[in-house]
């Protein structure tokens, strides 16, 4: 493009001037269209930068146990305390509706949710007041992004075919509660955060770009 550039600015020079011979302007109009090549660059990156430091991850967990709750909370917090690109705030819900309220105003990247109850039977899922496809229902009826923007982590007893038959059409992990630690649910909810902020990052610098 800067070679571009200078030869069209000479070319114009031969063509508007009355003289047949004409300055030779391509090393200079080359020189100066590499230097504001590269502010531009320079301020696409501060963009990005500055766009990035904004940028908050919500993560919305659900386990009607206190202890529980509180240990993956903890490895949440432990987790996300040393990421310096971006912001992680961390809800923790004891009832089902109590999802449904954290979510209703603002945009969720991620929820964790304990839909087992240590269950014999599968209707025994639908005890509590939402549950299962009930909660994922009207989270998504009332924010339609969830199906394309969040990711439902699901710590489960049960077996693997009846919590996706449960949550039917969300963008579903399921996790066992016997082969899955707190931390390793944590760092796979880290690892999607990660993602999330990688593919939006380049979108960012991709539209600052072109912009």
């Amino acid at each position: 493009e800067c070679v571009n550039k200078a030869l069209v600015e000479q070319f114009v020079l031969l063509i508007t001037t009355d003289i047949d011979d004409v300055d030779n302007i391509m090393s200079d109009i080359y020189k100066a269209e590499i230097l504001r090549s590269k502010n531009e660059v320079s301020k696409t990156s501060d963009k990005v930068v500055e766009q990035q430091q904004k940028w908050k991850y919500k993560i919305v967990l659900l386990d009607d146990m206190d202890e529980q709750l509180e240990m993956l909370k903890e490895e949440m917090n432990l987790l996300f305390e040393n990421e310096t690109r971006y912001d992680v705030q961390i809800f923790s819900c004891k009832k089902s509706i109590e999802v449904i309220l954290e979510s209703h105003n603002m945009d969720v990247d991620v929820y964790v949710l304990d839909v087992a109850r240590k269950p014999s039977h599968r209707w025994q899922t639908k005890e509590f007041d939402y549950f299962g496809y009930d909660l994922y229902k009207q989270i998504v009826t009332e924010k339609p992004n969830a199906l394309v923007k969040s990711k439902f982590y699901i710590f489960s007893r049960l077996p693997i075919t009846t919590v996706r038959q449960e949550f039917e059409g969300a963008d579903v992990e399921c996790l066992q509660k016997q082969t899955h630690s707190n931390a390793e649910m944590a760092r796979r909810v880290k690892k999607y955060i990660d993602t999330l902020f990688d593919r939006e990052s380049k979108s960012l610098q991709e539209y600052l770009t072109n912009k």
